[in-house]
């Protein structure tokens, strides 16, 4: 649903452009959830910036929010994997004293 468009039109943008949230997703009771990413958050913040640009009656930068769109998805997902990794890392070797590894798992 939009990837090819939103990428072909993404390619002339700057994609520093907007600055867009992150789209983390709280807890119920404080804080984030480590690996979870909420689009709905991001899309929400980019109908925002639109409507924002509109009432400004200002031409919407279709190329620079596409970008912008692109560069916080891959960003967060960059950092969501390097953070899983070394949650794992962290885990393996038992550097992360509230992580809980079972013998029982065979390989």
């Amino acid at each position: 649903p939009g990837g090819p468009a939103i990428q072909a039109v993404a390619a002339t943008g700057d994609p520093r452009c907007f600055s867009l949230p992150k789209g983390r997703v709280k807890r119920p009771g404080g804080g984030f959830h480590p690996y979870d990413f909420s689009f709905s958050g991001l899309k929400t913040a980019m109908l925002r910036q639109v409507e924002s640009l509109r009432s400004a009656s200002e031409l919407l930068p279709v190329a620079d929010l596409a970008a912008s769109f692109e560069q916080i998805v891959a960003d967060v997902m960059a950092d969501l994997q390097v953070d899983a990794a070394s949650s794992s890392d962290q885990e393996a070797d038992g550097s992360d004293d509230s992580a809980t590894f079972s013998s029982d798992i065979k390989l």
